[in-house]
């Protein structure tokens, strides 16, 4: 990336730059010659379209005006802008799930225009997923939409549904250990991922060491992923973007859903405050395992052991509309995690781990006129990791205690506001601003050891706090150049101000897609994309204890070029999507640990900064996709063919190896059938090669002891001669649910059985060497064996 500080030239290129899209994207269009004739006598409409029963906005509905063959989608808030040269025009709205809509409407309407779709209903023997743009027509390439009734219908794990191990259905998206809902997209590694929940972002969307997402799939209304062709208005990482949209609350009526499983209970409410004006939606959920496993290993240990184990999350969404041009919305979110024991033999230990969330945003809705939208966003942050063991013993009477303990964080406060904005039929302009007040806590380990009180050694080894600034200024505009041609252009730049230390990048995004002879979408894009801050990991799991820290002075921002090519088109009278995408992808500055260095300091006065080094990582592809979106089955198949490799002066002896997560096949199916209205049975299978692991095949023998000079001899020293240097087996798995559903007329009530790993493969967590004389010296540690549960749910 080139540095550019103090650089007028790089400035003054910079404002060239952003002036010619503006001149483009905002003056352009309006101008005589950029118009045909007819355009000034073109009529402008807007509005919303939401659910007609409960009255949420729906994003992403689709928009068509079959005379004109244009149309447009909702934004975020359910807000779309149409323009034609009829003062009359027939418009067909349609999105999944809901019953498609033609209406008749004036295109000289002032106010608002509210379009209320019906949901699907009696329809329970097929499901069908309709809609109006099909996958060749759209200009977006490389990304993913769910809906919460998605996520809920396939096979779920101890009872609970997990958005983030939907996503990992995907093809380019690949789980990290065994069990761990971290997504690993198109190479990247899981800090390279950006959580938005509600436009704020979130830190560690884990539970469970990993095993379970935060996110509670009753809240949600849409995801987005963006594995690539980055849109300008999002920055900050490199790999992927995962956009949570919660629900807004039920304008009409009170509604519920309470479930059960193994695991976890989770209960959220909905409903108005005052009808029509100010909705509600709260939810919780608590896991308790504490409650059962607690007991029973007292009883096991005969006291000797007491363990803490659960988690908890809760959502809060307050809207309230002041007018059809004024909204309010207000989401916070909480959760937590806390797990340890107290062993009580002999001595006396103790060990904890906690970490949890916490987050909220203020947003404001404002409709200007029918061709500008706008939302401010006021956003905070704070992720928090705390870790700590004592070893409390009695020798004769001498007291010994030990004492260990580890805390970091990072915490932020932001504001942003965003435009949409409708120059032209043919154009869709999005811009807007913001800034971030990031405050990292890197970690301070402490350690002391006492004997009878007194200290007699001890350590504290801190990282400061860094405040930084973050700057955000983002341009695009989707363009529909002709019925064969569109493109999404944009400009994305941002900065980060800090310690005396100034990085800035411009960061260009293009996608361009051109419909080929029989119908055939043809899809090109490029994204840079840059991301100030770095996670510190480990090279064989991703933990809470992995440390959020800033881009310094001597550690550059990490910078990503991403190329993308594809196919799609939707065949079988649009009943099958048919997708293929190419892609390669170069990051500098990712970081490692260097050989032998952890996160835990061993010394006063050593920073993170000295244990850890930069390098390049290159990543490229190949994606294949059918999904069938109509009838009683519906589902996919996809399979990647990828590679991963990294390659840093001091780690391997600076020789290229391939990434932790590098696997070169990864195939997934996915299917869901509706057997009879009240049946429903879905499974997936994962099969994906072989992980590079570390291993040593040879290790020097200990010195024989010297019977002069008495004392323990040397320890094994392990000869590891290069990094990931093994891959031994493959992962595969098969998941089965089945769902017994029963509708009354109040309420649905739901029985689900779910079988995890049904025939109890033996995937590896980990391995090792437990004697290096043996022909079998690699063990395997497997953590998750068939794993059946049951839940029940009740929507009222």
């Amino acid at each position: 990336m080139p540095e550019m500080r103090n650089d007028y030239f790089y400035k003054i290129l910079k404002v060239v730059a952003i002036g010619c899209l503006l001149y483009c994207l905002l003056w352009y269009p309006n101008t005589a010659w950029a118009q045909s004739p007819e355009k000034n006598t073109r009529n402008t409409i807007s509005g919303y379209v939401e659910d007609a029963e409960s009255g949420e906005r729906l994003i992403g509905a689709a928009l068509f005006l079959p005379d004109e063959q244009t149309g447009n989608t909702t934004n975020n808030y359910g807000f779309f802008s149409l323009q034609s040269e009829k003062t009359q025009q027939l418009v067909r709205v349609s999105y999944l799930g809901y019953l498609s809509l033609d209406t008749l409407v004036s295109m000289h309407q002032q106010s608002p225009l509210i379009i209320k779709l019906q949901p699907e209903k009696g329809v329970l023997d097929e499901i069908v997923i309709t809609d109006t743009k099909l996958i060749q027509e759209e200009t977006q390439m490389s990304k993913i939409t769910l809906s919460g009734p998605q996520i809920m219908s396939l096979p779920k794990f101890f009872g609970e549904a997990d958005l983030l191990k939907t996503l990992q259905l995907m093809p380019g998206v690949q789980q990290g250990s065994e069990g761990t809902s971290a997504l690993l997209v198109r190479g990247g590694s899981p800090d390279q991922n950006l959580f938005l929940l509600d436009g704020a972002p979130l830190y560690n969307p884990s539970h469970m060491l990993g095993i379970f997402s935060t996110f509670n799939v009753s809240t949600i209304k849409n995801v987005d992923l963006y594995k690539g062709a980055f849109p300008s208005r999002f920055g900050g990482r490199i790999s992927s973007v995962v956009d949570i949209a919660t629900k807004d609350g039920n304008m009409q009526k009170v509604h519920g859903d309470f479930s059960i499983g193994m695991l976890a209970s989770q209960l959220t409410l909905e409903g108005p405050i005052k009808k029509d004006k100010t909705t509600f939606l709260i939810s919780a959920r608590r896991t308790y395992g504490d409650l059962f496993i607690a007991p029973m290993a007292k009883i096991v240990s005969n006291n000797e052991i007491s363990p803490t184990l659960y988690f908890y999350d809760f959502n809060l969404k307050l809207q309230h509309r002041f007018s059809e041009n004024d909204r309010l919305f207000l989401s916070v979110y909480g959760g937590k995690d806390k797990f340890g024991a107290t062993i009580n033999d002999v001595d006396r230990t103790h060990t904890a781990i906690s970490w949890g969330n916490y987050l909220g945003t203020l947003r404001w809705n404002h409709v200007f006129s029918n061709k500008l939208f706008s939302n401010l966003t006021l956003l905070a942050t704070d992720f928090g990791l705390k870790i700590g063991a004592e070893y409390t013993s009695t020798y004769n009477g001498q007291k010994s205690e030990d004492k260990i303990s580890l805390q970091s964080g990072i915490r932020d406060y932001g504001g942003k506001i965003d435009f949409d904005y409708f120059p032209h039929y043919r154009h869709k302009v999005k811009f807007g601003a913001g800034i971030t007040h990031h405050r990292f806590r890197p970690g301070t380990s402490k350690y002391s050891a006492k004997e009878n009180g007194v200290t007699v050694d001890s350590f504290e080894s801190k990282s400061y706090n860094t405040n930084n600034n973050e700057i955000d200024v983002y341009l695009e505009d989707e363009w529909k150049v002709s019925d064969q041609l569109s493109a999404n252009l944009g400009l994305h730049w941002s900065a980060l101000q800090g310690n005396n230390t100034t990085y800035q990048q411009l960061q260009p995004r293009l996608s361009v897609r051109y419909l080929l002879p029989a119908n055939i979408g043809l899809k090109l894009s490029y994204a840079k994309m840059a991301q100030y801050m770095h996670l510190l990991s480990g090279n064989t799991i991703t933990l809470p204890t992995d440390l959020w820290v800033p881009a310094t002075d001597k550690i550059k921002p990490q910078i990503a070029d991403q190329f993308a090519a594809g196919l799609a088109r939707s065949v079988f009278q649009n009943q099958l999507e048919l997708s293929v995408e190419g892609y390669y992808k170069d990051m500098s500055n990712v970081i490692e640990y260097k050989d032998g260095a952890s996160y835990v300091v061993a010394s006063t006065g050593e920073s993170w900064e000295d244990k850890i080094t930069s390098g390049k990582s290159k990543s490229f592809g190949i994606e294949l996709m059918a999904q069938k979106k109509q009838g009683r089955l519906t589902g996919w198949v996809a399979y990647t063919l990828s590679k991963t490799d990294r390659t840093f002066t001091d780690i391997n002896f600076g020789r290229t190896f391939p990434y932790k997560y590098d696997r070169r096949h990864d195939f997934k199916t996915v299917a869901t059938y509706r057997l009879t209205k009240g049946i429903e049975v879905s499974g997936c299978f994962i099969y994906q090669s072989a992980t590079p692991f570390t291993l040593a095949f040879s290790q020097f023998e200990p010195a024989v002891e010297d019977p002069y000079n008495p004392g323990p001899a040397m320890e094994e020293i392990k000869n590891i001669t290069a990094r990931n240097n093994v891959r031994i087996e493959p992962y595969h798995r098969l998941d089965i649910s089945i769902n017994f559903i029963r509708e009354r007329q109040k309420s649905t009530r739901t029985w689900n059985i779910s079988v995890y790993n049904v025939y109890n493969r033996k995937n590896p967590f980990y391995y090792y060497h437990k004697n290096f004389n043996s022909a079998n010296s690699i063990m395997k540690i497997a953590l998750l064996p068939i794993l059946p549960s049951i839940s029940y749910s009740i929507k009222f």
